[in-house]
């Protein structure tokens, strides 16, 4: 069997368009920026966004430049949602910001996404010696990852991640070189943070022939060329990017620093990034853990290993420079989430062909159920994990769920707190799933994500609870429940 499951597609699209994560008191400024770009264009003509600001209200996240606000994300997801947002006006009566943010959520992002590991199922099966090896695998990136919450979210990272991902695959077939650089060209116009990548993967094409790098370079061009435009057009050089253009002087300076915002790495960012609770990519998803091995193995078998570790390096190291790491309120790193199919890649060359008894076997399991349990605790609640928190996840998504303080869905309207049910049904179904293999490696699997999981008993710092609480008591009040904040208020010692 080559083709995916029949159940892949609906399951992942469920996930991934149930959650609304907007807000009845709060924008998110980084999705709604994006929104933003794109209305300016559909409904103005124009990339100055003071259109949209003056219509539905302001947003943090945005440029100035001779006058005009701007978005200060990179261009490329609003020209995705161009012609998106286009038929949506033309077909649907969608006028209030709120209904055509979601649409364009799900449409061009949610669903898309869906279809990105539908798509690909073929190349996993492939790679995977089975087709359970390449379910578990695809079912643990998709959503034992923060690929799940970032395809929920106008954000920029699945896009670039998938983009990437796609022109690999285009690549590595040695079919339509030209089109694989258009598409890694697009990846960099939506999201920075793959701007090492890039050349790893043309290094790649240059081994593949001289004749495929020339047209991967050719298919550079017109992304690139449009983004150069854009800035030309809106902060007066095709250089010239609009975070060190932000309207706020505090976040201009910051990104001033350094080369572009880059800067010498720090120690905590380091593990930070790895291995905390607050943002630990192994942290949030061990089963990750399982591609350094992964490389390894199969480092003699073609360019497939180093050049997905090279990519996963690259993207790494230019997230360990930026000045925010941390990247603000986030479920987990999210400047990593576009090498997530890459790492994937990794974690299915360490499975492929072993029993099911074996460790790597074993930890697959265990650790892709406990990405997948943090994952749906976040989707419960929020996805907009709070910095202030060294254990996010527990202390601040898992306690607001105990208070029966739940994320907005599709179904809200109609079943209160009670529609985030469907989303933990369906993961507990895919947590069975994944523990329901062999005999062999339920049992050590079960014990070993219990073990992954006793965190929850490692208290927070009492120093900072008080901070904390002020935190959670905001979020909460952005959610939709000013009572419970005032509560959560009320009990904060003075």
């Amino acid at each position: 069997m080559t083709r995916a499951p029949r159940w892949l597609p609906f399951v992942l699209a469920l996930l991934y368009c149930y959650p609304i994560h907007q807000y009845p008191h709060w924008k998110d400024t980084n999705a709604c920026s994006r929104a933003y770009q794109t209305l300016a264009m559909v409904d103005d003509g124009t990339f100055a966004i003071d259109g949209p600001l003056a219509r539905h209200g302001d947003t943090e996240d945005k440029a100035e430049h001779a006058g005009k606000h701007h978005s200060d994300k990179p261009p490329g997801v609003a020209f995705l949602m161009y012609p998106i947002a286009k038929l949506l006006r033309v077909f649907l009566p969608v006028e209030r910001f709120d209904a055509m943010f979601l649409w364009l959520r799900i449409l061009g992002l949610s669903i898309p996404s869906a279809l990105f590991w539908w798509g690909t199922w073929p190349w996993w099966l492939e790679r995977a010696g089975s087709t359970r090896n390449a379910a578990a695998v695809v079912l643990v990136g998709a959503l034992g990852t923060g690929w799940w919450a970032y395809s929920t979210a106008l954000y920029s990272h699945v896009f670039a991640g998938g983009l990437l991902f796609l022109g690999f695959l285009l690549l590595r077939s040695k079919r339509w070189p030209l089109l694989a650089g258009f598409l890694c060209g697009a990846a960099f116009v939506c999201d920075f943070v793959v701007v090492l990548a890039v050349p790893v993967l043309g290094i790649f094409a240059l081994r593949r022939s001289h004749r495929s790098a020339l047209l991967w370079l050719l298919g550079l061009v017109p992304p690139l060329a449009a983004w150069m435009l854009y800035n030309t057009a809106c902060f007066g050089g095709p250089l010239q990017l609009g975070f060190l253009a932000h309207a706020d002087p505090r976040y201009a300076a910051a990104y001033g620093r350094g080369f572009l915002g880059m800067q010498v790495p720090e120690a905590r960012a380091l593990l930070g990034l790895t291995f905390s609770a607050a943002r630990g990519l192994f942290f949030f998803t061990p089963a990750l853990l399982l591609a350094i091995p992964g490389f390894w193995r199969r480092r003699r078998e073609g360019d497939d290993a180093w050049v997905c570790a090279g990519v996963c390096l690259a993207i790494f190291a230019f997230a360990l420079t930026t000045v925010d790491w941390r990247a603000g309120w986030a479920y987990g790193p999210r400047y990593l989430v576009p090498l997530i199919p890459f790492l994937l890649v990794g974690v299915l060359a360490a499975v492929r062909d072993v029993e099911a008894g074996h460790p790597f076997a074993v930890f697959l399991t265990a650790g892709g159920v406990v990405g997948l349990v943090w994952s749906t605790v976040a989707m419960l609640t929020t996805p907009l994990l709070v910095q202030e928190f060294r254990n996010p996840l527990v202390h601040f998504a898992a306690e607001t769920l105990l208070l029966g303080k739940t994320a907005p869905t599709l179904a809200t309207a109609w079943l209160g707190p009670w529609s985030v049910a469907p989303l933990a049904v369906v993961a507990v179904g895919v947590a069975m799933f994944l523990l329901a293999g062999d005999r062999r490696t339920l049992v050590p699997a079960t014990l070993l994500a219990v073990l992954l999981l006793v965190q929850v008993l490692i208290p927070e710092p009492r120093a900072a609870r008080k901070t904390q609480e002020i935190e959670r008591a905001e979020l909460l009040i952005r959610m939709g429940y000013p009572d419970a904040a005032r509560t959560q208020l009320a009990g904060i010692t003075p």
